[in-house]
């Protein structure tokens, strides 16, 4: 729930800015208090698209914070690459014409797609795709790994895990977690890599580094 008023202190008085006071409880006992500057010449202002700053300046609270996330953050980007090349590999075996990245050069939605229209049997590698596919849907991974990666973060503790994100055509709005569901995601992205290399097999050329 949030509750806003406008915060007329006097400091804004002919400096053309207007500051305003939202409360919003977080749930658990919780609550936040932000105070919001929009300039008086805007007429239409969309909370998730303001700068968000620390008065004071950043605290260690934060920084502890900023650490975890970009962990998290870090990990949820680095699997959605190793999947993205995953389904290249699947697409490309699928298909059996070549094993060049450039012939697979689509993204991770596409090559879902294409994955699909290539599974015309009930081999196990097809199964295997399908069965992680449908895994993968049921659990949103493409769109809330988009989220993690490009939408705009609040770096700051005691707000919880909170992005802002404008989907595609669609309006913006403010997403409002914990760490835990994010590291989460994490996990559950790796174990979607896993399952898709397993349909690989050996299948497919493998570097492997001496012990």
């Amino acid at each position: 729930m949030v509750e806003n008023e406008r915060a007329d202190d006097g400091a804004s008085q002919g400096s053309g800015i207007a500051y305003y006071r939202m409360d919003e409880r977080l749930g658990n006992g919780r609550s936040l208090t932000l105070y919001v500057t929009v300039p008086e010449a805007m007429t239409d202002f969309e909370i998730q698209t303001a700068r968000v700053d620390r008065e004071g300046g950043t605290t260690s609270a934060d920084r502890k914070f900023r650490r975890e996330l970009f962990e998290i953050v870090g990990s949820i980007t680095v699997a959605g690459g190793q999947i993205e090349a995953a389904l290249k590999r699947i697409l490309l075996l699928l298909k059996g014409e070549s094993t060049l990245f450039s012939l697979a050069d689509y993204e991770w939605s596409n090559l879902h797609k294409r994955i699909l229209a290539a599974c015309v049997s009930d081999s196990p590698r097809e199964v295997g795709a399908k069965r992680a596919l449908k895994w993968a849907d049921s659990k949103d991974l493409r769109e809330r790994r988009h989220t993690a990666v490009h939408g705009a973060w609040w770096m700051f503790a005691d707000c919880g895990a909170r992005v802002s994100r404008w989907p595609r055509k669609k309006g913006g709005h403010v997403i409002i977690s914990e760490l835990e569901d994010w590291r989460k995601l994490s996990d559950d992205l790796w174990e979607f890599y896993e399952m898709l290399d397993a349909v690989i097999s050996e299948d497919w050329p493998r570097a492997i580094l001496p012990s």
